[in-house]
C-alpha cells in the first residue's frame, strides 16, 4: 500500500489527545459547554476516539493502523488485514468533503469504503460495533 504516512500507535493517539486536553479551559463544565460549539474540537475529539476504538479493536482481531495522504487528499484512518483494506474517514458534523476515500478507493478498489458520522453510519453505533471493518 503505496503512500501510507505512518503506522498509527497507543503512543501517537496518546500524545495527541493529551495535547488536545492541554488547549482545553480548566472548568470541565466549561469545557463541554464550548466542545457543543466548536466544530474543529469536537471533530478532532471524535477522531481521537474513534482511532482509540480500532486501536483497542486491533490487537484482539490483528488488523494494523494507518492514516494515508496523496498530496492534498487523505483519509483518517485505513486498516489492513492481510490483503484486506478500510478506508475510514471520520465525520463530527455535516459531511462535506469525502474526496480522499475517493481517491483511495480508485487506487484500491476492492477496499471498502465507510464514513463515520454519516447518516448511513453514526459515530455512536461505529463505536458499538455495529459496523463490519473488512468485507
Amino acid at each position: 500500500m503505496k503512500n501510507v504516512q505512518k503506522k498509527i500507535g497507543i503512543a501517537t493517539l496518546r500524545a495527541a489527545i493529551l495535547e488536545f486536553l492541554k488547549k482545553q479551559p480548566r472548568k470541565p463544565w466549561r469545557f463541554f459547554e464550548e466542545f457543543e460549539y466548536n466544530p474543529l474540537d469536537r471533530g478532532r475529539l471524535t477522531e481521537s476516539a474513534v482511532g482509540a476504538y480500532l486501536l483497542s479493536r486491533a490487537g484482539d482481531e490483528g488488523f494494523e493502523v494507518y492514516w494515508w495522504r496523496e498530496r492534498s487528499n487523505e483519509v483518517d484512518f485505513v486498516i489492513k488485514k492481510g490483503s484486506k483494506l478500510t478506508a475510514i474517514e471520520v465525520k463530527s458534523g455535516r459531511v462535506k468533503n469525502v474526496g480522499g476515500s475517493l481517491v483511495f478507493k480508485k487506487q484500491y478498489p476492492e477496499a471498502l469504503s465507510l464514513v463515520v458520522g454519516s447518516t448511513n453510519l453514526s459515530v455512536e453505533d461505529f463505536l458499538l460495533g455495529k459496523q463490519v471493518l473488512f468485507l
